[in-house]
Order: structure tokens, then sequence, then C-alpha cells
């Protein structure tokens, strides 16, 4: 029997060929495989490449595999229409090989580089950041300018009130255990409110907001987890979780001081060659800083500046006096803050707001021998709650009255 093995299957009549043939020489149209075949597929092997590594780095995985199936056709594609339309022999195995082998070694290497990416934001701001805000860094590295830049921030420094007599009398163990279990909640509450925390010095937490990623109501934001480390350490005295009303040591609830200013503030890796931290420097710092240690001279635990407070609008604040920082030529408008939106909404509250306004009237002008009958005034309105609260408040309201300076804080 005629038969033959051939690309067409293993059982050709050897008839099929010559029939093959003579219909190649009776039409003139033949099966080539041109002298430059060769140098085209060695071209579509450069081109395909080239273009590989020159777009998938700047490509997302969806528009990588696009781009990936779009070149695998391209070159298929082109070499069954050289043979079907030309009777051109192009090999399109080679260059298909060649680029399979680069889309895979670009892609793991991309996955490499993005990984160490993440792995470098991951270590650098795990200890600032909260997870969700590490998370989107993570996925927005570019996002990140660790070289420092100019930013509108709003600063927090939390300091813990009469912490020298703590220290004296809680032994070395204790007294970090005590730190740990205080500052472990307060920085919750920090991250929990999009805040990043720059650092821990001693007894004292300093955190921003708006960076190193864009943080919407920064202002708001910071006001309200003040409002929630106030809370907890509220809560956490109500149940002696740190043992000090206790016979021994008795020293009686734990108190901080919040200071919060808003403004601009030059944030970036900070720190020598060898060590740096992720941190912001400026004068909007510094204010944020005596701000906070102002806290005691106001008689209020939570003050921010009239920055803050202008962006704060619908909290409810009281207006304190004036103070002189240090380095600053112009006394500085401070506010109390007292409560969140829901209780500037209450009309006691708006009623306290329109005495209070009477109190700094009576204190600015020629009335400050009525100043004691406003303030009982106040106290007397004031929402449920906040009368015992704000006693000290208005008690140094009344000594500023009293004073011809402002002390400084």
């Amino acid at each position: 029997r005629d038969l033959r093995i051939t690309a067409l299957g293993e059982s050709v009549p050897g008839v099929l060929m010559h029939a093959q043939i003579a219909d190649q020489i009776l039409s003139g149209e033949f099966l080539q495989r041109p002298d430059i075949a060769l140098g085209m597929e060695n071209g579509i092997m450069a081109t395909a490449s080239l273009l590989l590594v020159a777009v998938l780095p700047f490509a997302g995985v969806v528009w990588s595999a696009m781009l990936g199936l779009v070149v695998a056709t391209a070159i298929a594609g082109g070499s069954w229409l050289a043979f079907s339309r030309y009777g051109l022999l192009i090999d399109p195995v080679y260059p298909l090989a060649t680029a399979g082998l680069v889309y895979l070694c670009t892609t793991i290497l991309l996955f490499a580089v993005t990984e160490r990416e993440k792995r470098f934001v991951r270590r650098a701001f795990q200890r600032y950041l909260a997870p969700d805000l590490l998370k989107k860094l993570e996925n927005n590295p570019e996002a990140l300018k660790l070289g420092g830049e100019i930013r509108d921030m709003t600063l927090m420094f939390m300091d813990i009130r009469g912490f020298t007599p703590i220290s004296e009398k809680l032994a070395p163990e204790e007294l970090v255990a005590f730190l740990n279990k205080l500052l472990s909640p307060l920085s919750e509450a920090i991250l929990a409110r999009e805040g990043a925390i720059d650092k821990y010095i001693g007894d004292s937490i300093m955190a921003f907001w708006n960076a190193p990623l864009d943080v919407e109501d920064h202002a708001r934001k910071s006001a309200l987890a003040a409002l929630d480390m106030l809370r907890i350490v509220g809560e956490l005295n109500a149940q002696d979780r740190f043992g000090f009303h206790q016979p021994e040591p008795g020293l009686g609830d734990v108190m901080i001081g919040i200071g919060l200013n808003s403004g601009e503030g030059c944030v970036g890796n900070m720190g020598s060659a060898n060590r740096f931290d992720y941190s912001v420097v400026g004068d909007t710092v510094n204010i944020a800083a005596r701000i906070e240690s102002s806290c005691k001279a106001i008689g209020w635990p939570l003050l921010m500046s009239e920055m803050t407070a202008s962006r704060c609008e619908d909290f409810a604040m009281l207006e304190a006096r004036a103070i002189a920082l240090k380095g600053k030529s112009k006394p500085v408008r401070l506010f109390a803050l007292v409560g969140g939106p829901e209780l500037a909404q209450t009309e006691n509250w708006k009623k306290l707001l329109v005495r209070h306004q009477a109190c700094l009237d009576a204190l600015s002008g020629d009335s400050s021998a009525k100043i004691e009958t406003l303030v009982r005034d106040c106290l007397a309105i004031a929402p449920k709650g906040l009368p015992a609260a704000l006693e000290e408040f208005y008690a140094r309201l009344v000594e500023s009255s009293v004073k011809p300076k402002l002390p400084g804080a």
C-alpha cells in the first residue's frame, strides 16, 4: 500500500503528495522560507522583549496580562498570516518562547521589587500607623516622600500629670507596667482615628495627622481622638486598673494633659545616615508642645490652638484666656475642648456659651469685678456632669482677672 507519514497524518496516500506537488507547479504557488526569515524571527523576539520590559513595570496586573496576551496573539497571528496569504514560513515558536520567558522573568522581578518596597514600608511605619493606613501605604508607596515635604498637619502632645510622684512610689518594673497599661489604649485611640504616632517621650506621646498619607478632616479626627483618650483614662481610673486607689501606693487618679495645634510642618525621615525616624519638625510642633504644657495653667486637660478650633467649629469648646507661649511675642488664643458635636447641640451648652462670652467680655473690659458672679452663672447652667469638671477652669479664669500680667507657659 502506498501510504506515507506526513505532517497531515500517519497514513496519507502517496498519490496525494504527488497531486499536491503537481498543483503547486501548475499554480506557481510554493511554500517558501525566505533568506531573511531568521533575521525577521530575531527581530520579532527583540521587539517583543523590549516592549514587555519597557511597559510591564508601569502597568498593573490586568494591563500586564492583557499586554502579554496581545504580544502572543500578534506573533502567532502574524506567522499564520504570512503562511496562509503569502506562503511564507516564519517560525513563531522561538519568538513566542522568548517573549513568554521575558514576561515571566519581568513579572517575577517586579513582584520581588514590590514586595521589597512593601516590607520597607511595613518595617518603617508599622509602629506609627493604623493597619488600614499601613495597607494603603503598602499598595501606594509612591505617595511616600521620605526626603521631606511640607504638609498641612495637626499635631498632638499628651503628657501624664504628676508623673514624678508616681515614679517615686513605684518600683521600676511596676512603673514600666503602668506606662504600658496606660499608653497602649491611648495609642490605639490615636490609631483608630487615622493618626500616626511619632514617638514616645518617657510618659508622653507625640502624634500627628495627615502624613504620610492624606487624612481628610485631620483636625476633627485629632479632636475626636483626644476626647477618646480622656474617656479611656476616666474609665481606667473608675475601674482602678492601676491599683493607685489602694493604701499603697495611694496615688489617686491618673491625670493627663493634651495639646492640639494645626498648621504646616516639615515631615520626612530625620536622623543620621545609620539611624533615622519618620518625624515632623517646625513651629507647629513647638506650639503644640507648649499648648499641652499650658493645660495646668488653664485648668483644663484638653487644649487646642485657634487654628485647630477653627476646623472643629461644631465641637463643644470654650475659649480660654490668651496665654504667652515661650518664643512668641504675642499671647496665643487657646480653646478648651469639652466635648463633641453632640454636646454642642444641647440647649444648656448653647446657654453656657452665651454666659461664657460674657465672662470673657468682663475679663477684657472694666467689669472684672463681676467675673465671679458670671462664673457662678456659667456653672449653674452647664450641662449635666460638667459643673464639677469646669470649676478649676473657671477658677483659673478668675485668677487671671486679678493678675495684671499673663502667666507664661
